[in-house]
């Protein structure tokens, strides 16, 4: 959209009066345009810079409208963009520009000296008027194509969104539209009751489903602390991915969060590593298979008494998982020495060489981590 047209038909002549204008004067200039501008415009650290920089293209062009603008014209564009991320309505930046020319206008006797006046005085002012036009132009331009571009990213980001969490099967178009890189690693985040909160859900660095309870945080190092900082109910982390697999990370911390949803066993962790779960995730799958599983391997455990077999489970797994010695078991379960040597003598006699051998010791894992949580909720005597 144009918000004012260039003046027509003003081609002022170069002019030798500028050429005297002190560096002091000038720079008084600035200040004055600066001061005039700023209740209009957002806060811009580069503004005052920018004013000193269109000022001197007019000073060393000797007043030539057509080669100031152009020496400015990139800079001008991109404060246009800046001011359309800030949200600046096109009225505000009329109304800034107003106040510039009249800043300018008032302070162009200083700025030239008391031996400049007359014609050249009333030629300047022209000139300037059409320098100012042609700048808002520029501006102008940068304004709407950041407009235009926001909009169209935004409208790419949305398609993105939604062929992540819903499925759709065109990622990688969806991906080149959108223009993030493939390759940036995100993590999913999936909350196992509540809504997540909004200030994780509305960072700009974070992408958000429809879903409340769900979004992809970044998988950088600093995300860790800041997740801990504001999550208070329960979440699933998944394991981090780059964009063109991230679906499938978020398909795993779903069902990661419906099993602990689910789940009659406690788990008292506010944010739970999705790697945690691998075991039931394998399982859950197929619940079928986990019970071939639990009738293959544990049958011997599933006949003794609910709380025997669940201290044997408890400490096979571990030492299964760990592979450490009898005693560092004792030690992570806080068991004394000697009961955990009588139970891995225990679990010794009903596994024997199961106990050494890789792939029973997957399964009776895989067993394990499918059955234990039933077997300690459970009632015992």
């Amino acid at each position: 959209m144009t918000l004012v047209a260039p003046g027509r038909g003003t081609r002022p002549s170069r002019e030798p009066a500028l050429r005297n204008i002190t560096r002091d004067r000038l720079a008084m200039l600035t200040r004055q345009i600066v001061r005039a501008v700023m209740p209009g415009l957002p806060d811009d650290s580069e503004l005052s810079g920018l004013v000193s920089e269109a000022i001197m293209a007019f000073v060393d062009a000797e007043g030539s409208c057509a080669l100031a603008s152009q020496r400015v014209e990139a800079s001008m564009r991109d404060l246009g963009g800046r001011l359309a991320e800030a949200n600046t309505p096109p009225d505000r930046v009329n109304e800034a520009f107003d106040s510039i020319h009249a800043a300018v206008q008032r302070g162009l006797q200083m700025t030239l000296g008391s031996s400049v006046s007359g014609h050249v005085v009333l030629r300047l002012r022209e000139g300037i008027a059409a320098y100012l036009a042609q700048l808002q132009v520029h501006l102008n331009h940068g304004w709407t194509e950041r407009q235009r571009a926001g909009a169209l990213r935004a409208e790419q980001l949305k398609h993105l969104h939604a062929t992540i969490f819903r499925g759709g099967s065109r990622l990688d178009h969806a991906l080149e539209l959108s223009g993030l890189d493939p390759t940036d690693e995100f993590t999913a985040l999936v909350s196992v009751r509540d809504p997540l909160p909004p200030r994780i859900r509305h960072d700009p660095d974070v992408l958000a489903g429809n879903d409340l309870r769900e979004a992809l945080v970044p998988a950088a190092a600093g995300w860790s602390a800041h997740l801990r900082e504001h999550v208070t109910r329960q979440v699933v982390v998944g394991p981090p991915a780059g964009l063109q697999r991230i679906a499938e990370s978020l398909e795993l911390t779903r069902r990661a969060a419906l099993l602990l949803r689910e789940s009659t066993a406690h788990d008292d962790r506010t944010i739970v590593p999705c790697t945690d779960l691998l075991g039931p995730l394998l399982l859950g799958g197929n619940r079928y298979l986990a019970e071939l599983l639990v009738t293959k391997h544990l049958g011997s455990l599933s006949a003794l008494g609910p709380e025997r077999r669940v201290h044997l489970g408890e400490m096979l797994l571990v030492w299964l998982e760990t592979g450490q010695p009898v005693a560092a078991v004792a030690r992570a379960l806080g068991l004394a020495p000697q009961t955990a040597h009588s139970r891995a003598q225990a679990l010794r006699k009903i596994f024997g060489d199961d106990l050494d051998d890789p792939s029973s010791r997957l399964e009776l894992i895989l067993a394990l981590r499918a059955v234990l949580p039933e077997w300690s909720s459970l009632p015992r005597p």
